[in-house]
Formats: C-alpha cells, structure tokens, sequence
C-alpha cells in the first residue's frame, strides 16, 4: 500500500482508491468513475455553449456555424417592409415633412397635431417610384395609422382599401384627391433645399457660439444634429471634452473646465450674464 501526501490535497491513494480527506462525502471513487464525472460535465458545458472539437458539439451547434444571411439575401426580406427596405433616408425624411406640411400638421381623420405618422396610401412594395412623391402620403396619428395596418396587413395597400377604412371606421366620405388637383405647391426637391439651407444656418451658429466662447473645434465629420458628438477645446484652461451638440448649446459655458471656473467666482455673476446674453443673441 502506498500513501502519498500532497501539499495542495490531502489524499490517500490505496489500489487505484482515491480517498479524499478535505471532501464532505467518505464515500471513495475510483478514477474510472472520476473520468465518468469529467465526461458528463465535458457534455454539460457543451449544452451550455462552449466551445468544442467533440462531434456531438458540432451536431448541436451546426446551424449555427452556417453563415448569417441579411439584407436582400434572407428568406424573409420582402421590399419596402421592415428594416431592411431600401430608401434613402435623407431624402424619406424630407417627404415625411412634406406630407406634414401638405395636410397642415395634423391628421386627415381625427385632426390632432401631436403624436403624427405618414401613411402611403400606395404601398411602396407594389409601387417602389412612389416612395417619395407627397401626393402619395397622409398624415395619421400612430394609433390610426397602427390600426389601419393591423386591419389590411402590411403590404399591397392601396388607395382604395383606405378610402374604405376611413368611411366604415369613422364615417368620413370626402377625400382630397377626389376633388380635381392635389398636387401641393412644393416638391420634395424644395424641401431638401429648405433642410440643407437650415442645417448649414445652425452649423454657421455653432462655430459662432464656440468662437464667442473661446472654444475651437477638433472633432472630424460634418454632423451637427443636435444628438451628433463632438469634441470641443478649450482655448482658457487648455482642456478638450467630449459633448453633445445640444448640450454645448445649452450649458450656459459650453464646457465643465468655464462651468467649474464660474462656479468658483461665486462673486463674478457680470461673466455668467454675458455668457446667457451672447447665447440668447446666437439663438435669436
């Protein structure tokens, strides 16, 4: 019989007998029910999602080891539905604000103004070079135009299945395209000369506002939306931080190092004052 003491267990090793001095159970194991053990637990863990070479890990994750499809190469994808529909985003955004403008900011049916959704009363999968045209869109609110869509489904709408909507659910009858020309007095091209020209206003009053606060911009990119980062110097204290457009705009110092500086000049509110003023003249 040999009996071996280790430093990191205390074990006794009798005729292949491993008896486990630090263990709660006094039951012995023998090293062939330990490699059971290891082998169930190998089998567990690959369950589980580790990584193996083993043939059974490979039988349960072989679906997932095929390369992902998206876009237009999925099963799935149908366009002019979901995420994945192909349109210019710039250009869906100024004809969503020109449907607005053509109905007057407020839904066709209910006449709200707030909570609004534009609807194509030609759906886009049957007629994709009518995504952007006004004349083809409608100003909802989202619970209507929700509900519009859970009645007819999404896709293969028509103007027609609308104008039935509208009579059998809320009793309207008169609609503006039947009344001769519908067509608004604007393009969609004059819309994104209107954007374009109020994005590079607002860009020219950022640098001004930087400059009158003596910051300098270091950022890249030519996104000024007010959710865009960006990365501002400061001439005064030699620091740069990053901020949001919006936040720049509304901190009445633009960065923490001139907030913690005027909060130390408790006394100095003649500075605080000419900031507001400069700030109100920027955005007037």
């Amino acid at each position: 019989m040999t009996i071996h003491n280790t430093n990191s267990k205390n074990s006794i090793e009798t005729n292949n007998i491993l008896v486990s001095q630090d263990s709660k159970s006094t039951q012995p194991e023998t090293f062939e029910d330990l490699s059971l053990n290891l082998n169930e637990k190998q089998t567990k863990r690959q369950g589980r999602g580790f990584k193996s070479n083993s043939v059974s890990s490979k039988m349960v994750r072989g679906k997932d080891r095929k390369p992902r499809k998206s876009g237009s190469n999925h099963g799935l994808y149908k366009h002019g539905k979901g995420k994945n529909r192909d349109y210019d985003s710039i250009k869906y955004s100024a004809w969503m604000a020109g449907v607005y403008q053509k109905d007057g900011f407020k839904c066709f049916i209910s006449g709200e103004t707030s909570n609004l959704s534009a609807h194509h009363l030609e759906s886009v999968d049957k007629n994709p070079d009518k995504v952007y045209e006004i004349t083809n869109g409608l100003t909802l609110t989202k619970p209507i135009h929700d509900q519009f869509h859970n009645l007819f489904g999404r896709g293969n709408n028509t103007r027609e299945q609308f104008e039935r909507f509208a009579r059998e659910q809320y009793g309207v009858n008169e609609f503006p395209w039947q009344n001769g020309n519908h067509d608004p007095s604007f393009t969609l091209q004059d819309i994104l000369e209107r954007q374009k020209t109020q994005k590079e206003q607002k860009t020219d009053e950022l640098f001004k506002l930087m400059q009158d606060r003596n910051h300098k911009l270091i950022s890249t990119g030519d996104d000024f939306t007010a959710d865009a980062f960006i990365e501002v110097y400061c001439n005064i204290h030699k620091l740069s931080h990053p901020t949001k457009v919006r936040n720049y705009r509304r901190s009445v110092t633009g960065l923490p190092c001139c907030g913690r500086q005027n909060q130390s000049n408790k006394g100095s509110w003649d500075i605080v004052n000419q900031m507001k003023k400069t700030r109100r003249q920027s955005n007037s």
